[in-house]
This record gives C-alpha cells, structure tokens and sequence, in this order.
C-alpha cells in the first residue's frame, strides 16, 4: 500500500494561518482576533479558511495539539527503541524534551504568554498522562494511573516555568535536573525553618499580560 502524503499546498495554507495566529499573540492584540484578521495576515480568503479549519476555536486547538504534539514526541525519544529501562540509567544527553522547545521558543513563549496558557497546560499534561499509561508499566506500591497523573502535572509545570523565565537554565542543565528530580523524589529531605514566615503571594507576578 502506497503512503498518502499530504498536499503540499495545504500545509503552507495552514502553516501561514497558523503563523498568523502566532503572530497576532505576539502583538498582544487578541481583542481584534477575527477569521477575517487572520486571513488578511496570512494573505488567503475566508473561503480558504473555512476549507480548513470549523472555527477560530477549531485553528486555535489544531495549533496547540500541534506543539503537544512536538513536546510528546521528544517525551517518547529515549525509550522508543527499549523494551524497558531504569531511570538511574538515563543519561541527561537522551532527554531531547527541552531541545525540542528550544528550538520553537518563539511559539511556545506566545502561547505560554497568552490566554491559551491554561488550555496548553492541561492538554500537554492530559497528553503526557495518557503516554505513560499507554507506553509504560511499572513495579512497586503506588498506583500507576496517580503516578502518571502526579509526573504528567510536575513536567508540564517545570517545563512551563523555563519557557516563562525565559529559557535561562540550558536544556542540558533542565534535563539533568528533571531526572534528579525524578530519581531522588522520595529520598530527598527538608529541613523546617525554626519560625515560619508569614505567607505573602505577589500576584502581580502571575497577572494575565494582556491586563484587563
């Protein structure tokens, strides 16, 4: 059976509407976000949009599942080519996961600065949740489904954190933290401050950029 590819035409259409989408997050002005902006932007006609996409919704969730895509992708890198490992026996060189969003930094910064933050965040988690159901198996006392549940929250978290700090840790110092962190989750001990101080949050740090 012959692999169907697809039409080259429909993935630059899509491209330069999705790039259009892109780049209206970066001008902060998702007040004036129409299909009619967006195709202005990208140079095609209504007629050409809605060949493609249902909506505004349906290009904004095809954007997003197409960048989970990329991150689950690089999540699967290390153990494709296994029939099983060890965590203590990764290498930091064979976590591809932050590389991958190095190298579209640009896109992930405008989604991860944007109103979408919240709906990238819980189908990159979903998605890495449902990964380590589907691919992995593990021995031991805890429940597999809360274990995916609790990493698949911890990475999207961490990873979300490094793009909105603005990537200053290198993607080799990220991964060999993530499996430190990993590694010694249940060995590693606190000490309690003598006198707590009060809790004070600056939640100006976490206000939504575009104000309102």
């Amino acid at each position: 059976m012959s692999t169907i590819y697809p039409d080259r035409r429909v993935m630059r259409t899509r491209l330069k509407l999705k790039s259009s989408l892109l780049e209206t997050l970066s001008n902060h002005s998702l007040k004036n976000l129409t299909v009619a902006s967006l195709c202005r932007n990208a140079g095609v006609n209504r007629t050409t949009f809605y060949h493609h996409y249902d909506s505004l919704d349906d290009l904004i969730h095809q954007l997003l599942d197409d960048m989970v895509a990329k991150v689950i992708e690089a999540y699967r890198e290390p153990y494709t080519q296994l029939t099983s490992f060890q965590l203590q026996d990764l290498h930091f060189s064979e976590i591809t996961l932050f590389h991958s969003v190095l190298k579209n930094q640009a896109a992930y910064t405008q989604v991860v600065f944007s109103p979408f933050l919240a709906l990238f965040h819980q189908k990159l988690s979903l998605a890495i949740k449902d990964v380590m159901l589907s691919d992995l198996s593990q021995h031991g006392d805890v429940d597999h489904e809360l274990y995916a549940v609790y990493h698949s929250i911890a990475v999207t978290g961490l990873l979300i954190y490094w793009i909105q700090t603005g990537f200053l840790r290198s993607p080799e110092e990220m991964a060999d933290q993530l499996l430190m962190i990993v590694r010694h989750r249940s060995e590693q001990r606190f000490k309690v401050k003598t006198i707590l101080s009060p809790l004070l949050i600056d939640f100006n740090r976490v206000r939504n950029p575009f104000g309102g």
